[in-house]
């Protein structure tokens, strides 16, 4: 989930050859640690979905999704678009009821965890634009 890097290296094994000299703490106080993708892919979830929320049905267009109703009665849904950029629907089945709007969470290849405008429920529908490779999270306001 993190990257590090040592004196400008990211090769940190060889700073510290064949394990056997073991990183005093002050050596590991001068790694710098970046956070990769991956970590604001995760962070979408955990963010957001609360221990206790329940699975809700849902279906993405050209999307992956899964849909959660938190204790607080929020709704999040949160997916990947593998596909192309542009306008992406989640529809909601059953009879859940839904919030009038949800705000977009989006993190793509240099940009992440950005906050954008909120999108309408309508019709058990939200349609929201993602740009390709993206990870995203809508949230009931």
């Amino acid at each position: 989930m993190f990257e590090g890097s040592l004196q400008g290296s990211s090769d940190l094994c060889g700073k510290f050859p064949g394990g056997s000299e073991v990183p005093s703490n002050q050596q590991l106080d001068a790694i710098a640690y970046k956070p990769k993708p991956t970590y604001y892919a995760a962070k979408h979830a955990f963010r957001h979905i609360a221990r206790g929320a329940q699975r809700i049905k849902a279906d993405g267009s050209g999307l992956l999704v899964v849909a959660f109703k938190n204790p607080d009665g929020t709704i999040v849904i949160y997916g990947r678009n593998e596909g192309k950029s542009g306008d992406h629907a989640v529809t909601f089945a059953g009879n859940d009821a839904l919030p009038p709007s949800m705000v977009p969470y989006v993190s793509a290849s240099g940009s992440y965890d950005r906050r954008l405008d909120p999108v309408s429920v309508s019709d058990r529908n939200v349609s929201v634009t993602l740009p390709s490779d993206a990870v995203f999270t809508l949230v009931s306001e």
